[in-house]
């Protein structure tokens, strides 16, 4: 039986509603809906009555391609508030024959969780990086293993309540419910990022609009997520300045002739800005226009690499960089990343869907199709914690009814 998913993007530039049949795991999109972003400032939401429209909009035109209402959605989140760290929880082996269950990693992963949270702060993610079996160390998949202690190191993302809470308000208010809220850079790599190079080691870099989200993986498992309210908007905000013209002609003017690096770019070539009403055109150099936006982009890759350093040996992380949302589209920026961070870099685009797959191949499109990954994947690793318990269950039914027969037979 297929199932309908819903995945709502709430971008501070562009608002993106998916709607996609799922059936044997299989992500077929059938419906696609955007609209311009208001209300939501370096990804925090400033103006309920206005995104609110900027929703409708978007959900409206996804519901007339695909011609489903829209019930539910899965929604991403995004701000420098959030948080993210490693734990780890221990659970002892009790079974008579010493094999690890489902039961016995779920034990381990919940002690994980006995981490401070502040009062105004809840668990957002829970995420198994790897497991130690005894003094056996890297395991990425415990259960069936035999051993005396099971310790799992888990990846702890935690949210400022108040962001959720006016999620779930904004969504009761149209009439939508939110089945789940995944951090939005956590999603893009779902979409973006290949599993050799999560288990190479790598960073995921989702350069959105109002703000950057990063995502470090090691040996397989998230390491290290943070968020920076730097985003693509401060290069538009630079060309804003550098040519005393409005912010969205200067964003119109990044888009379009947007050159990361000032290398890649003939020094006698010239562009014209777009004219203004009272004004004559200009006429500028397209590398100056490319120091700017080098300049600003090396300030932020300089940040990021910063805050990496602190938690990891980059030596670690073979797998190299990865750079997506729309801010990656910026022609050379790839060269930026490889000059500042030391290592190889690429665009990261949505792989692994069907239906109107074209549509979204873009790095635009990384958080709402990895929101729809995501939450996939979660469902069926649902379905089969819970066929394993059931399992469990019934082999002690089985042992303890053994016992009873035994001890009635002896009487």
């Amino acid at each position: 039986m297929k199932q309908i998913i819903t995945s709502i993007d709430l971008g501070s530039f562009t608002i993106k509603v998916l709607i996609a049949q799922v059936y044997l795991s299989k992500i077929e999109i059938i419906g696609i809906g955007t609209s311009e972003s208001k209300g939501i400032k370096e990804g925090e939401i400033l103006n309920i009555e206005q995104l609110t429209k900027s929703l409708l909009s978007a959900i409206k035109e996804a519901e007339n391609m695909s011609g489903i209402k829209i019930t539910s959605c899965v929604v991403n989140i995004s701000s420098k508030h959030i948080k993210g760290e490693n734990s780890k929880g221990i659970s002892t082996i009790t079974n008579e024959d010493r094999v690890i269950t489902q039961n016995d990693v779920n034990r381990a992963v919940e002690n994980a969780k006995d981490i401070y949270l502040p009062s105004e702060y809840q668990l957002l993610h829970v995420l198994s990086r790897e497991y130690t079996v005894d003094k056996k160390s890297n395991v990425m998949d415990p259960i069936g293993m035999t051993g005396f202690r099971l310790e799992a190191d888990v990846h702890i993302v935690i949210v400022p309540k108040v962001f959720v809470n006016t999620i779930y308000k904004i969504f009761s208010r149209i009439g939508i419910d939110v089945e789940h809220i995944i951090l939005n850079s956590i999603a893009s790599s779902e979409a973006a990022v290949k599993e050799s190079e999560k288990n190479s080691g790598c960073i995921l870099i989702d350069f959105g609009f109002g703000i950057t989200d990063v995502c470090v993986f090691v040996d397989g498992g998230i390491y290290h997520t943070f968020s920076l309210a730097l985003g693509s908007s401060y290069l538009t905000s630079d060309i804003e300045y550098a040519y005393k013209i409005p912010f969205e002609i200067a964003e119109f003017v990044k888009r379009r002739d947007g050159v990361a690096t000032v290398a890649e770019v003939d020094p006698t070539q010239r562009i014209w800005l777009p004219a203004m009403i009272g004004s004559n055109r200009k006429l500028i150099y397209l590398k100056d226009l490319a120091e700017i936006l080098e300049a600003r982009l090396e300030e932020i890759f300089s940040i990021i690499d910063k805050f990496i350093k602190i938690k990891i040996d980059k030596n670690l992380l073979s797998g190299g960089v990865i750079l997506t949302g729309g801010g990656s589209l910026l022609l050379g920026i790839t060269k930026v990343a490889e000059k500042i961070f030391g290592l190889h870099s690429r665009i990261g685009k949505p792989f692994g869907i069907e239906g109107l797959f074209s549509e979204v191949q873009s790095p635009e499109f990384s958080t709402s199709v990895g929101m729809l990954k995501f939450f996939v994947k979660q469902i069926s690793e649902d379905l089969n914690s819970t066929e394993s318990f059931k399992n469990e269950s019934t082999k002690i039914e089985k042992k303890l009814l053994k016992k009873i027969k035994s001890w009635m037979e002896n009487i």
